[in-house]
C-alpha cells in the first residue's frame, strides 16, 4: 500500500508538498506534479519513462529552475513563495497576470530541482513579462504572478 506524501518511483516519504505544485524527489531526482486534495505525487513522465535530474545546491532556496540559458530560484518560507532572480526578489501573489509588460525573457525549460510554485516540465517554454510592479512567467500551464519587494 502506497502512503500519502510518498515518492512513486522511490518510495521515500516526503511529508507534505501541498504548497509546490512540482518538485523533484531529493532522493533518486524524479520529476513530481503534486496532488494537494489526494496527497499524493504523480510522476511527470515522458516518451523514455520519466524525467529525472540530478541534485542542484540549493543554498537557502527551495528550488531552482532553468530555461534557456535564464535560471532562478524559489524559496517557500512562512507559507508564501518567493522568487530570487539575480539580484531582485519578488513575492508570489496569484496565478493570473494582467502585466502588459515588455517580455525580457523566453527559452524552454531544462533543468528543474526542488519545489516550485508552478507546473514546470522539461521541454515546455515559458516566458518572463516585466512590468512596474514585478514580472509574470507564463507558460501553457498557467500564468504567475509575483510582485517586486527589493
Amino acid at each position: 500500500m502506497r502512503l500519502g506524501w510518498q515518492c512513486p518511483t522511490c518510495f521515500a516519504e516526503l511529508g507534505d508538498k501541498s504548497h509546490a505544485k512540482t518538485l523533484t524527489c531529493p532522493f533518486c531526482g524524479s520529476l513530481l506534479i503534486v496532488d494537494p486534495e489526494k496527497k499524493k505525487f504523480y510522476l511527470a513522465k515522458n516518451e523514455q519513462g520519466w524525467y529525472y535530474f540530478p541534485k542542484k545546491y540549493l543554498g537557502g532556496n527551495s528550488g531552482y529552475l532553468k530555461f534557456g540559458e535564464h535560471e532562478e530560484y524559489y524559496r517557500y518560507s512562512d507559507g508564501k513563495w518567493y522568487l530570487i532572480r539575480g539580484e531582485k526578489e519578488y513575492i508570489f501573489e496569484g496565478e493570473t497576470c494582467d502585466c502588459e509588460g515588455k517580455k525580457e525573457e523566453e527559452g524552454e525549460i531544462n533543468y528543474i530541482w526542488g519545489d516550485l510554485p508552478l507546473i514546470a516540465i522539461p521541454g515546455m517554454l515559458i516566458e518572463i513579462h516585466q512590468c512596474e510592479e514585478g514580472v509574470c512567467i507564463k507558460s501553457s500551464k498557467g500564468n504567475y504572478f509575483f510582485r517586486g519587494i527589493r
